[in-house]
């Protein structure tokens, strides 16, 4: 299968500008073609060049490779992602060492399995970087260690690789994808363990961090699974909805957003309770913020967590295990996009009552685990 590829080109002019260019060549005869894609500012620093300009530039040599290749997929072959799966594995069998296929076979598996559950693309050909980075994010929240993580995306790519010569795909999207960092994601263990383990840490917050309002904050990252930057934008007007009864999480996102979207949180009767003990406490704007929610907060919970050796990364993935084992939730979907996760089979499935609806019956099996947890924890400390 014949593909373009689009180079970058980068010139610096007299004014201080910096002109970068789209290159390619074009398909057949190998000619080289070359188009303007943008001018920097005059005098551009590195920072900018680095956060605004390169960005702008891979987004454009991106849409430049969907244009070139529109057609690319009437030149694939279908076949069913578990198929290519295993004649990826009978291919490798003899090639490669007896120890790597049995590790491929266990990673694939993972891939594929995970796709299926979650409702992805039957074809190979309907693989795409998104599904790729949801598999990527879902095992950061399973702790998984950097490194390994990274080792089974590599994995992952050698199979997308294999497809692409036998036009099962269209692309090596795995080798597009961004690895995971090793020292954020170092597996360590899940410092809560269960509903008991959860009130147990509330408990155990260390002074000065035992007052109502660090309890209810740290209540409300576990019993919602945002993320910190995402909670540190809650406002009472914008966010706790008590009309329907759900938290807007997302309200002051920019449209450009990909990792991260606006959605909607059903509140449970914990969360409830965590929200309505804020609320009496903050005067200010803000529901978790600083200076009685005056101020956003900024890295307060990380210092409040610390000494139990937890973080508010570990109640975000506390907070999605609980979802999946003790809730009887079959469409992970779901779950993705509770989580934040861009999941547009479910924009597509669900109006938004419909999905706060379905939603909801998750988010009250949540609270009744976590009810009995508390009972559980008051008993032992009995």
């Amino acid at each position: 299968m014949i593909r373009v590829r689009v180079g970058c080109l980068k010139r610096k002019l007299n004014n201080g500008r910096i002109a970068f260019y789209l290159r390619w060549s074009r398909l057949g005869d190998g000619n080289r073609k070359i188009e303007l894609a943008f001018k920097t500012e005059e005098h551009v620093t590195a920072t900018r060049l680095k956060t605004v300009w390169q960005p702008r530039m891979a987004d454009a040599i991106y849409r430049k490779e969907r244009e070139l290749n529109g057609d690319a997929r009437d030149f694939t072959i279908s076949c069913a992602v578990r198929d290519a799966k295993d004649l990826y594995v009978l291919a490798m069998d003899g090639e490669l060492a007896a120890s790597t296929v049995d590790r491929h076979v266990r990673v694939l598996g993972s891939f594929v399995d995970y796709n299926e559950d979650r409702g992805g693309p039957a074809i190979m050909s309907g693989l795409r970087q998104k599904h790729i980075a949801q598999w990527r994010d879902w095992m950061i929240e399973k702790s998984m260690a950097g490194t390994t993580i990274n080792t089974y995306l590599a994995d992952l790519g050698g199979w997308f690789k294999w497809c692409v010569g036998e036009s099962y795909a269209a692309d090596n999207y795995a080798a597009k994808v961004n690895r995971a960092s090793a020292i954020e994601t170092k597996a360590a263990g899940l410092p809560i363990r269960g509903a008991a383990g959860l009130w147990e840490l509330l408990a155990h917050l260390e002074p000065p961090y035992d007052s109502d309002y660090h309890v209810a904050s740290v209540g409300l990252l576990a019993c919602s699974g945002l993320r910190m930057d995402e909670a540190a934008n809650l406002r009472f007007d914008t966010a706790w909805d008590k009309d329907t009864d759900t938290l807007v999480v997302g309200v002051e996102m920019s449209e450009t957003r990909t990792k991260k979207h606006r959605r909607v949180i059903p509140i449970s009767d914990c969360l409830r309770s965590w929200l309505m003990m804020l609320e009496m406490i903050q005067d200010g704007p803000f529901i978790i913020g600083r200076d009685r929610g005056y101020s956003k907060i900024t890295s307060q919970a990380r210092r409040w967590l610390k000494p139990l050796g937890c973080s508010p990364k570990h109640l975000r993935q506390w907070f999605r295990t609980a979802l999946e084992t003790t809730t009887g939730v079959k469409n992970f979907a779901l779950i993705d996009d509770l989580l934040g996760h861009r999941t547009s089979r479910v924009r597509s499935a669900y109006t938004t009552t419909e999905y706060v609806e379905h939603t909801r019956k998750i988010a009250d099996g949540f609270n009744e685990w976590l009810m009995r947890g508390k009972d559980e924890q008051a008993e032992a400390v009995a």
